[in-house]
């Protein structure tokens, strides 16, 4: 959405993104990953959040944290009375940049962060 030349572009785009990640949403609450790590913030994400939920009332669009977000799930789950499942590895692809707290991976990591080391070496 970041990318758009409007807000209705950056509309448009959020509810595409939208439309894909409820499908595979564990509630109705859906997160939508905006920007990365290190990386200014969108310049759209408040705009849409106002524009939009002046205009529709459903789906709503929410600028929150992570913390938020997961309480709005539980909270669901918990008045349905289910509950979801148990993550036990990182969500490095929901949270880039985020530290790992998995030896392996950091092993893994560390070795190839050696050999890129070592290969630049060789390329001067």
């Amino acid at each position: 959405m970041d990318w758009a030349a409007s807000l209705q572009e950056a509309e448009d785009a959020t509810y595409e993104l939208f439309r894909g990640m409820k499908k595979v949403a564990l509630t109705r609450n859906v997160l939508l990953p905006v920007g990365t790590d290190y990386t200014p913030p969108n310049k759209w994400v408040t705009d849409i959040h106002r524009d939009w939920n002046a205009r529709y009332t459903w789906p709503r669009f929410v600028c929150a944290l992570p913390r938020e977000f997961f309480a709005a799930v539980r909270a669901e789950l918990t008045d349905g009375g289910t509950r979801a499942s148990a993550q036990t590895r990182d969500m490095n692809p929901i949270y880039t940049g985020k530290d790992v707290s998995y030896i392996d991976t950091k092993q893994a990591n560390r070795a190839a962060e050696n050999a890129v080391l070592e290969a630049e070496q060789f390329s001067v």
